[in-house]
């Protein structure tokens, strides 16, 4: 059975993406790298999160941490218990 290297959760996080013309974002990458495009357009995305409990297993949350915030009901979140099939919640770096 595989372990998990780290726990971690995501309380808060959000998507947000913008359309660009591809030539302008292609001046923006280092040579080498080329711009892909989904029906002619270039898709420039930012996902800002806010992590909590991060913590190698075995081990409490670091200090500083902000603690998460667990739900009072209803089921709870996919990403609450670390899974070595489930590395959506797994940082393994």
């Amino acid at each position: 059975m595989a372990w998990p290297l780290v726990y971690q959760r995501w309380r808060t996080f959000t998507f947000l993406h913008w359309a660009y013309d591809p030539v302008d974002v292609q001046r923006l990458l280092p040579s080498g790298l080329d711009v892909h495009t989904y029906d002619g357009v270039a898709w420039v995305g930012l996902t800002p999160f806010l992590l909590c409990d991060f913590r190698p297993p075995g081990f409490p949350a670091i200090p500083g941490c902000p603690p998460s915030r667990r739900p009072t009901s209803g089921p709870t979140s996919s990403t609450e218990t670390a899974s070595p099939t489930n590395a959506s919640n797994v940082n393994q770096f």
